[in-house]
């Protein structure tokens, strides 16, 4: 096989490429792939392996080496096949929590730092699928084993020396990740072509049953390094809907639309909806720094002072020039309203009843949150809770970063089902025990939760918690 570039020529030969092919599942012995008997010609066989691996990667299928193919096969990547055959595609699990430990760490990065990675990357699985990871002390007793390797040992059956992470089958599942590679963390990711994090919900997205992704922008692409202007990967409507069909998850989508389309075929429910004059209910609520409560709905806002609703619904964005048109979360910072729509971030400041935009907004929410937040509340010492399901980050409002990622569960326990936002009951400046009563909105209902208990201690219809005479 001729190389057709002089760069591609001078980096890589006819055995590394026949090597590559072989290691990641584009070119087969004719026992594996019958269809080869008929190609006699081992240029023809090698050829169309690839021409394979070009219509993967998503450049020119020539079936001719040329530099783009050189350079993407000289990326580090994860050492499992591109291209599966049907035997070696992989088992799911029958259990809905999973164990692991990690059996090492790497000098380049500190305990307490890869596992606070590590459970973002499991979060961001946790909110795709009903799963759950909790850590064991012993290896023997995990479903899954986290262990830094060196590269070139035996078992790391990769002849290119390219691979930089892996994971073995269910039901001793391994990730294995190279103890050679300089591993950055917190504000170092971005200085750094290889991403451990994305490197972890890669890996952890083989052991759920995930294959490669063709996808560049895919957690499941199998190239981890990228040039440094390129988009980091993410979790993918696509990788979603695979999992979940793995897993025979109910598509949330299609239920949101069967109950879109039982809405708009009931008049009773539009009542219940946006079509009233007062809010039954709400999608995100917020009390404002002049302690007016601010009451989300579809596009539209409702203002109530004392508990009384003042004003008739109008358009969100007439009372948040440049606003978005919806609202999913909302919540106050300190002297500023916060306004989350889908991934975009909004913060408002208030002067004499009127909103204007604050300087470099909206931002787009970091890419270590990969739900879409449909709950938020503030913590007394300041701490921005973005929610969804049973999964919370704590929020850097200055620095438009996630500081932690957990189950909310385990931090919050006994918050109320499909929370939509919390309120303290008293000021800021109360030090009283009635500022660790916060008052917890869901779409319908508002609970009483008190945090020196965690327990909710009160509850009351939305409708009675607000008067409307309008």
């Amino acid at each position: 096989m001729e190389l057709r570039s002089k760069n591609a020529a001078s980096l890589l030969n006819e055995k590394f490429i026949e090597s590559y092919l072989k290691t990641f599942g584009y070119l087969r012995d004719d026992s594996e792939v019958p269809e080869l008997e008929k190609m006699k010609n081992d240029k023809e066989i090698l050829e169309v392996a690839l021409k394979s691996f070009q219509e993967f990667m998503g450049i020119s299928s020539t079936g001719r080496m040329d530099t783009a193919s050189g350079v993407l096969m000289m990326r580090k990547r994860c050492s499992e096949k591109d291209k599966l055959t049907e035997h070696e595609k992989r088992d799911i699990w029958e259990k809905s929590v999973l164990t692991f430990n990690i059996t090492n760490f790497p000098e380049t990065v500190k305990e307490s730092d890869f596992r606070e990675i590590l459970h973002q990357a499991f979060a961001a699985w946790e909110v795709v699928i009903p799963m759950d990871f909790v850590e064991v002390q012993e290896a023997e007793k995990a479903d899954i084993v986290f262990s830094f390797e060196d590269p070139l040992n035996g078992w790391i059956n990769d002849p290119t020396h390219l691979s930089i992470a892996g994971a073995s089958d269910i039901p001793k599942a391994r990730i294995w990740i190279s103890q050679d590679e300089a591993w950055g963390v917190n504000n170092e990711l971005d200085q750094t072509n290889n991403d451990l994090f994305n490197v972890l919900v890669h890996e952890i997205g083989h052991i759920l049953g995930l294959d490669h992704s063709s996808d560049p922008n895919s957690m499941m692409y199998p190239l981890f390094e990228r040039d440094v202007d390129q988009i980091h990967p993410e979790v993918t409507s696509n990788d979603v809907e695979k999992l979940r069909n793995l897993y025979e998850v109910v598509d949330i989508e299609t239920d949101l639309n069967s109950e879109l389309d039982s809405i708009q075929n009931s008049p009773s429910k539009l009542l219940g909806g946006l079509s009233s004059k007062c809010p039954l209910n709400l999608q995100a609520i917020s009390r404002a720094p002049d302690g007016e409560f601010l009451i989300f709905n579809g596009d539209k806002v409702w203002r109530a002072l004392n508990n009384s609703i003042v004003t008739d619904p109008v358009e969100t964005f007439q009372v948040f020039p440049s606003g978005p048109s919806y609202v999913n979360a909302s919540s106050t910072v300190g002297s500023s309203v916060v306004l989350i729509s889908d991934r975009e971030i909004y913060v408002f400041l208030q002067e004499n009843s009127e909103f204007t935009l604050a300087d470099g907004y909206p931002k787009m929410l970091h890419e270590r949150v990969l739900f879409y937040p449909e709950a938020s509340f503030v913590l007394k010492n300041g701490s921005l809770i973005l929610l969804s399901d049973n999964v919370f980050a704590t929020y850097d409002l200055e620095n438009n970063v996630p500081t932690m990622l957990n189950d909310k569960t385990v931090y919050f326990p006994n918050l109320p089902d499909e929370l939509r936002s919390g309120i303290p009951e008293s000021s800021e400046s109360d030090e009283s025990d009635e500022s660790d009563i916060y008052q917890m909105f869901t779409s319908d209902e508002v609970y009483k939760y008190d945090f020196r208990i965690q327990e909710v201690v009160d509850n009351q219809p939305l409708t009675t918690f607000f008067t409307c005479d309008l």
